[in-house]
């Protein structure tokens, strides 16, 4: 089996820019080393895995990459392009006896890190503050289950994000809440077949009803 290794443990960084002021060499190194990185490992992994009949690729991505976070969308895309390629490429080589996973860490105590706490220490510590566990990671806790992916135990497990991040992840979600339909939807929501709660409308299919009908007031209690 192979361990792809993330591009970015060689320790780039981009700097902390709002998302449109980042230069077109910054965030052509960020995709050079930490995307690109990723891909050509798993190119010449999965070549040699379809010779060899299978295999488990494990690719690092970033709690990053299920989200967006202020001042570093350079890192931040990076990291969704881990995920978004990870996912393709388990279902394209599903066939052929391999699995692509991803593993997504949260904030955790790496060179990388460290670097950055010299370069912004009370950025670097808002980051620790918010996880809900008050710390960060520790490498062997991010390294345990992406052993695992690539192991037999986890032999149908394909094409999923599995996050180390001490509930970080979780608690950006946005709220759930009770919700009100209006009485005027109701008619609207069966003639489309909609399963509907009056008092209770989970907060998805709230999105989905104000995608499906723009301008129709609901409220949070």
């Amino acid at each position: 089996h192979g361990t792809v290794k993330n591009g970015d443990s060689a320790g780039v960084n981009p700097p902390f820019h709002k998302a449109a002021d980042y230069t077109s060499e910054e965030m052509q190194k960020a995709f050079a080393i930490n995307y690109f990185g990723i891909f050509f490992a798993a190119k010449y992994k999965i070549a040699a895995m379809l010779k060899n009949g299978g295999g488990s690729v494990g690719n690092i991505s970033s709690g990053c990459g299920l989200r967006g976070e202020y001042s570093v969308a350079a890192y931040t895309a990076t990291k969704h392009a881990i995920c978004g390629f990870s996912k393709c490429a388990a279902l394209d080589y599903a066939r052929e006896n391999i699995r692509v996973n991803c593993v997504c860490p949260g904030v955790t105590n790496t060179p990388m890190f460290a670097m950055n706490k010299e370069r912004d220490p009370a950025a670097c510590q808002h980051l620790v503050e918010q996880n809900p566990m008050k710390r960060m990671m520790d490498p062997r806790e991010i390294a345990h289950p992406a052993v695992w992916l690539c192991s037999e135990g986890a032999s149908s497990v394909n094409g999923v994000e599995f996050v180390v991040d001490g509930a970080h992840t979780p608690d950006k979600q946005p709220a759930g809440g009770v919700l009100e339909t209006p009485p005027a939807l109701l008619p609207l929501l069966s003639k489309r077949q909609f399963l509907v709660k009056q008092r209770h409308l989970p907060s998805v299919s709230h999105f989905l009803l104000f995608i499906c009908f723009p301008g129709v007031p609901f409220q949070h209690r």
